[in-house]
């Protein structure tokens, strides 16, 4: 058995960006639209020592996390790249402290936002840790510890795919923020951190593909290990998580495994797959599922196979082209609007990752305590055909501790359901309940107390 020393916590463990003062700012309006509805938007500004960073929501579309490049910021004014949505966002500060200046996607939409003065206090259960990646770039994330203060073991969290901030924030749900806050009940650190880019943390999302994560996720495990040398190090990936803590775990050794949702197939066929369960879950008959299927597989060969920008952007649109009026009408159904058959994404370098990558090869180079957990309900990944591709690709390994577990009746943000309809998730409870949670730290504890 492995005998660690306790690292206990304490400000004077974290690196000297730490003990600068940490400020946010935020402000809530709206954009104007054409036909003088009104759009709600939110701007939150943070300032650390690294300089400022930003994030703007949508409430109304349930958009948590958009993107922001190019921030500058004067005295009287605000402005900023949103390169998700190809926009850019310029305000003025005005006499009663309200911003006021233009969204220009297009068209031009007025806003207007003013200061919100009743933010919630900072949860002091919670430390604030930043960390520098490999380019230099600054990261920031929450160390979530266990009530006593002290550190034996970590689990450090990859996230799923987009523009995901520390706390998995999607709609009204914080979904790592609640997982976070049970295992650390449990006597196991979390830490999770948001993406570049996206809150806190430095960078241009839109360019970041999954080798970009991979390398962010081993920073931030350089940076962990330097400051809690004693405590048990263990990788926990999410849906597009597990393949980065996979890809990881290749060039070091974990303590243990964990992942939640995640993909046992190459990329294409993990998202064709994808598409045929999602768009049934819409309503699609599986007839009209097989022909989405045939269109995103033409779909994502043309995305990576195309020498540049103009000739995957004509090649797409050549293809969409050609549909016959039926094929036409069911991608325009059941895929025009999602992430990875939308045209607007077809330069996502996150996009790009996840076709061109296939997770069990490097599943396949792995032998250290695992375990693979995923819900019968999820139409994003489904369970049995990627839980069972993981174990094939760990097939090799002898470990004893090598378990995979399907949960009935558990969708791809581990909430409790009988329908993994994507559509549901905003309006059903936040995910990993007790019960989830539950067998995560009991499986932790075992195996750690077992080396």
């Amino acid at each position: 058995m492995k005998k660690m020393l306790l690292a206990v916590l304490t400000i004077f463990l974290v690196n000297s960006a730490m003990s600068a003062e940490l400020k946010t700012d935020k402000w809530e309006g709206h954009a104007t639209l054409p036909d003088e509805q009104q759009l709600p938007l939110e701007l939150t500004i943070y300032r650390q020592s690294y300089g400022p960073t930003a994030n703007v929501s949508s409430p109304a579309q349930g958009v948590a996390t958009i993107p922001v490049n190019d921030l500058t910021i004067t005295d009287d004014s605000i402005t900023m790249a949103l390169p998700t949505l190809g926009a850019q966002l310029s305000l003025q500060t005005r006499a009663d402290k309200c911003l006021v200046g233009k969204l220009t996607q297009g068209m031009q939409l007025p806003v207007e936002l003013c200061p919100v003065t009743n933010e919630a206090a900072k949860d002091a259960a919670v430390q604030e840790l930043q960390f520098q990646a490999t380019d230099g770039t600054w990261l920031s994330g929450s160390l979530y510890a266990p009530a006593q203060g002290t550190v034996r073991t970590i689990a450090l969290i990859a996230h799923g795919s987009g523009p995901t901030d520390r706390a998995g924030t999607f709609g009204k749900h914080q979904l790592y923020d609640k997982l976070a806050r049970q295992l650390a009940a449990d006597n196991i650190a979390v830490f999770s951190y948001d993406k570049r880019g996206i809150r806190r943390s430095q960078g241009n999302y839109i360019e970041a593909g999954v080798s970009d994560l991979t390398a962010d996720y081993l920073a931030a495990h350089r940076f962990l290990s330097a400051q809690f040398p004693d405590a048990a190090i263990g990788f926990v990936g999410h849906s597009e998580g597990s393949t980065v803590v996979a890809m990881a775990a290749n060039q070091v050794t974990p303590e243990f495994l964990i992942s939640l949702g995640g993909v046992g197939l190459n990329g294409i066929d993990a998202i064709v797959l994808q598409d045929k369960t999602e768009s049934m879950a819409k309503g699609a008959t599986a007839e009209q599922a097989q022909v989405l299927q045939q269109i995103a597989q033409a779909f994502y060969q043309r995305v990576l196979t195309a020498g540049d920008n103009a000739e995957r952007e004509a090649s797409i649109a050549a293809l969409l082209n050609d549909l016959t009026p039926q094929q036409r009408d069911i991608y325009d159904t059941y895929g025009a609007t999602t992430y990875t058959l939308s045209r607007d994404n077809i330069h996502d370098a996150a996009l790009h990752g996840i076709l061109a990558t296939d997770p069990t090869h490097y599943w396949r180079k792995l032998c250290v305590p695992t375990l693979i957990m995923n819900g019968d309900k999820d139409v994003q990944v489904p369970a049995e055909e990627n839980v069972s591709g993981l174990q094939q690709a760990l097939a090799s390994c002898t470990h004893a501790n090598i378990d995979a577990v399907i949960l009935p009746n558990y969708n791809h943000m581990f909430q409790a359901t009988d329908d993994g309809n994507v559509a549901l998730y905003q309006s059903l409870p936040n995910g990993f309940d007790k019960s989830v949670t539950q067998k995560i730290s009991s499986w932790i504890h075992s195996v750690v107390s077992a080396e």
